[in-house]
């Protein structure tokens, strides 16, 4: 196979997606495996954000399926099924916090692709990136317990959304890359 040749094959490199073309052109082009890695990390992030913004955290399942999403488990809304008001979720600070997480450690890791340095230690901003991508995917997949109503209703039917699920692990997976980025050469 030669380099010039184009193939759009999917690899798993991490736990993050990469196209064989980009990595193949990097070599050519001399782009670091620490690049490739932290491009990884950067990926997943965003996929993260978007999962966040995109995707259920949680459903109720009251005669239908309802979902609801990390927008409406954070801020006040009101939850009605089938027509029947059952109360209102309150207004939850430990659900917007994994997602301010998430933003500055996204912020992090592009001033570190981009090579804009904040800290006067190297690792730190490693260090950074990694806890809190991990601790906002943690957040992301406590989003029932961090979720409260204001009336007593029951809790037990609410089940885990994909979107908590997929934002919870790219979070993760996207910190440990970070972490990994100064492993490799």
């Amino acid at each position: 196979m030669s380099i010039d040749k184009i193939n759009c094959d999917i690899i798993i490199l991490g736990g993050t997606y990469l196209f064989k073309k980009n990595i193949i052109l990097s070599k050519k082009k001399g782009m670091k495996n620490k690049q490739i890695v932290l491009f990884g990390a950067t990926l997943a992030l965003v996929l993260a954000l978007v999962f966040w913004f995109a995707m259920p955290a949680m459903n109720y399942t009251l005669f239908t399926k309802h979902d609801i999403t990390f927008m409406n488990a954070t801020f006040a809304t009101p939850l009605s099924i089938a027509g029947f008001t059952l109360g209102e979720l309150k207004f939850s600070i430990l659900n917007l916090v994994p997602f301010l997480l998430l933003v500055l450690a996204l912020i992090l890791l592009i001033l570190k692709v981009l090579d804009i340095k904040l800290f006067a230690n190297k690792n730190f901003d490693t260090v950074l990136i990694t806890l809190f991508s991990v601790l906002s995917g943690i957040g992301f997949l406590l989003v029932i317990v961090f979720t409260g109503m204001t009336n007593d209703v029951d809790m037990d039917g609410f089940t885990l959304g994909m979107g908590a699920i997929l934002a919870g692990a790219l979070s993760i997976v996207g910190g440990l890359l970070t972490f990994a980025s100064n492993k490799v050469k």
